[in-house]
């Protein structure tokens, strides 16, 4: 499996395997941006937060939520 998946990155990005391994992520992303003229984004497949949490049993109401995210990160 591991020469498919090296044979089909090597394919996509064409550039060979040795390569992508030996270069930092960010170098990578980098030229991957200037030859897009995007920047490179990642989108959540869960629901924005205050929307309830797929991961459990129940929701999470969105006073609980905001309360979480201020201890977390507004220290």
């Amino acid at each position: 499996m591991g020469k498919i998946l090296d044979a089909a990155l090597e394919r996509l990005t064409g550039v060979s395997i040795d390569v992508l391994r030996n270069t930092p992520l960010a170098e990578i992303r980098n030229g991957v941006e200037e030859r897009t003229g995007k920047p490179t984004s990642f989108p959540s497949m869960y629901p924005a937060i205050g929307r309830g949490n797929v991961m459990r049993d129940y929701f999470i109401p969105h006073e609980e939520v905001v309360r979480k995210f201020d201890r977390l990160f507004c220290k």
